[in-house]
């Protein structure tokens, strides 16, 4: 499992989750939308509670 954090992010005035791999590196939640040059978009929550569902959902994966 790994660690989840969900901050506030000043710039896009959302709420991010920071997942801690198990090699110790940090990063943000997010997905590819394209692959062809390895284009990734951080997602974005309105609330910290909104992030914390996401991660509460899954619990096989992630912890706060």
């Amino acid at each position: 499992m790994m660690k989840a954090t969900p901050k506030f992010d000043k710039e896009f005035e959302k709420w991010v989750i920071d997942i801690e791999t198990e090699d110790g590196e940090v990063i943000p939640v997010g997905h590819t939308i394209e692959e062809s040059i390895g284009l990734f978009e951080i997602c974005k929550w309105d609330s910290e509670e909104q992030a914390e569902d996401w991660i509460k959902a899954r619990p096989e994966k992630f912890y706060i």
